[in-house]
């Protein structure tokens, strides 16, 4: 996550834009959803199941359709403040309609 998001680790300080924070709230919410729906916390504990999600949603097919509606919706970051409510709409649907599911033998395939 550190080589996708580097300003993150950097002074909590530090300006960073808001397309990066929308990107990363909806990559924080899809892989806690992975987490919790496929029960992968219950065998491995939140957090390795977590960073597992993560591991497989940066890169993936599914972060490459996130990213390309986030992009084509119709409320850029800039316009963010005027029209949140539609922002927070867009991001809620972007976040329903590609959920992460990692199945054993997927994992197997790529290892």
């Amino acid at each position: 996550m550190q080589a996708k998001y580097p300003k993150l680790e950097q002074d909590p300080s530090t300006k960073v834009q808001l397309s990066t924070k929308l990107q990363l709230i909806m990559a924080i919410c899809i892989c806690a959803e992975q987490t919790f729906s496929e029960g992968s916390a219950k065998s491995q504990g939140f957090v390795p199941a977590f960073e597992n999600a993560m591991e497989h949603y940066v890169g993936s097919e599914v972060e490459k359709h996130v990213l390309q509606e986030y992009h084509e919706s119709s409320v850029s970051s800039s316009d963010f403040k005027r029209h949140q409510l539609e922002m927070v709409n867009i991001l809620h649907h972007i976040i329903l309609n590609h959920p992460l599911r990692i199945s054993p033998s997927a994992e197997a395939a790529e290892h």
